[in-house]
């Protein structure tokens, strides 16, 4: 009976020391716990970064300004959506705080359903076909990107630059490069969504991975710990 109690006991503490998506089903999630995942969890992180008005200028220049809109498409293997833009003002160099978030998590997708359909979100086909669609890549993203700074970029151009700098750092692991790149855009906001090959296997053992991408004038880095993105025993990248 001691050793019983014991046990309930112990299981009760862990319950109330994990977090909300390991204990509710994400169709029971409210939009609080879907803000949380999608602006403040271990697979979306904030970055802070400055403005650098003259790498702005080189890059526009080589990416070929007025080659046209950016596309208004979504990631690879599923749609996601933007976030909100921000800059300064005066002498200073703007700074903007902006979002890294790992859009390939089932984690994130779950909450990209939720947010979507609600109520239906366990009971919709749509839905039901995006959480099982196989991921191919690693896709990290990008939100939060001021419009302002890419209008007249040409994609095609620009897109090549980014796949040319952008890289996924794993300790042990050679540096991965994005096998593609895509745009969301508005008026207001990009979102720039970096898809890396899973050929070499992302594991626990490597304890973090950092991302690093001159995005337009803007450098943006951001570390995730692979043990904080554990879900039911799995690696959830």
């Amino acid at each position: 009976m001691k050793k019983c109690l014991i046990s309930m006991f112990a299981a009760a503490v862990t319950l109330i020391g994990a977090d909300f998506w390991d204990t509710k089903p994400f169709t029971s999630w409210n939009e609080k716990e879907v803000n949380k995942i999608m602006g403040d969890s271990p697979w979306s992180k904030t970055t802070t970064t400055v403005v650098d008005m003259n790498k702005m200028r080189e890059i526009m220049a080589k990416a070929g300004p007025q080659g046209g809109d950016m596309p208004s498409g979504g990631p690879p293997g599923g749609a996601g959506k933007g976030g909100r833009g921000g800059g300064g003002g005066g002498g200073m160099p703007p700074m903007l705080e902006l979002m890294v978030r790992w859009q390939s998590s089932l984690t994130v997708r779950q909450a990209m359903v939720r947010g979507q359909f609600g109520d239906e979100a366990g009971t919709s086909t749509q839905a039901a076909e995006f959480l099982s669609r196989p991921q191919r890549f690693y896709v990290i993203a990008v939100t939060r990107l001021p419009m302002r700074y890419f209008r007249g970029v040409n994609p095609q151009e620009f897109q090549k630059v980014l796949s040319d700098t952008a890289t996924l750092n794993v300790k042990g692991l050679e540096t991965m490069k994005p096998a593609e790149v895509q745009f969301q855009s508005n008026e207001q906001s990009l979102t720039v969504f970096f898809a890396f090959p899973r050929e070499e296997a992302i594991t626990l053992e490597h304890k973090e991975v950092e991302f690093i991408a001159p995005v337009g004038p803007l450098t943006v880095k951001r570390k995730f710990k692979l043990a904080d993105m554990m879900r039911d025993g799995k690696l959830d990248i």
